[in-house]
């Protein structure tokens, strides 16, 4: 599998072999997004669209990475400042960007949709970065460092995850399927679009995901006031990028 990957054309050499170990990386952990796919997204989906680009950031953006979907591909883009001051978390931010990609819960109509949308992006990074580290003797002592690093809504994501993995396997798999088995059911006849049959068939599915999330976290303890502050605290800005400015490695 060849991965599209580019670097901004005005990073130094250094940067750029940082980038090179953080492709070859990023290919070997690849059997661990396969694992995570929600049922019905096929593994050629996961890579066949995807652009992985790294650039340094403006110093106003507040997040080192960010996906979006621009001109038929999924952009995952990582900040080249982080790349360049500590590759193992450059590694998971990255591992989460493309996460984000086959991550379906962040419609606007769905409550705490993107609790749940940065809690799977956290849950299969750190999974991906345990993965890369697996013959490490330092692994535990990476993955603790690379925590304490990120943004503390990260790790209260990531906490919550792991609290309800523990509780019930997959569980963010299963209602990440859903959630794009309504995806793909919204491709339905103008006769069904007419009656609004599948508003009603979105509503019930969003409200099913819902409350088996709140339900999970409740009994890991979590409570809905702590989601809902956390909920708005994931937005970001994506600009616009030029192809032009990159070289591709």
């Amino acid at each position: 599998m060849d991965l599209d990957f580019g670097i901004h054309n005005n990073l130094s050499n250094e940067t750029e072999e940082l980038a090179r170990r953080l492709k070859t990386g990023f290919l070997e952990v690849m059997p661990v997004f396969v694992r995570h796919l929600p049922d019905g997204y096929k593994e050629k989906e996961l890579w066949e669209k995807m652009r992985c680009r790294t650039y340094k950031f403006s110093p106003e953006e507040k997040h080192n990475e960010f996906y979006k979907w621009e001109r038929g591909f999924n952009y995952i883009c990582l900040n080249s400042l982080l790349l360049q001051k500590d590759f193992y978390n450059a590694f998971e931010h990255l591992c989460h960007s493309l996460v984000h990609s086959f991550s379906f819960f962040t419609p606007s109509s769905l409550e705490l949709g993107d609790v749940m949308e940065e809690t799977n992006c956290e849950v299969v990074g750190y999974r991906a970065l345990r993965f890369l580290l697996r013959n490490d003797g330092e692994q535990e002592a990476i993955v603790e460092r690379t925590k304490r690093r990120s943004p503390k809504r990260y790790t209260e994501a990531l906490e919550i995850g792991e609290s309800l993995e523990k509780r019930e396997s997959n569980i963010l798999k299963n209602l990440n399927s859903l959630m794009l088995k309504l995806e793909r059911n919204n491709l339905v006849s103008n006769l069904e679009r007419l009656f609004r049959k599948e508003n009603k068939i979105r509503a019930k599915t969003e409200e099913k995901v819902s409350k088996s999330f709140l339900k999970a976290c409740k009994e890991a303890g979590i409570t809905k006031e702590e989601l809902m502050n956390l909920d708005g605290e994931f937005k970001k800005n994506s600009p616009y990028l030029i192809e032009e400015d990159f070289l591709k490695i």
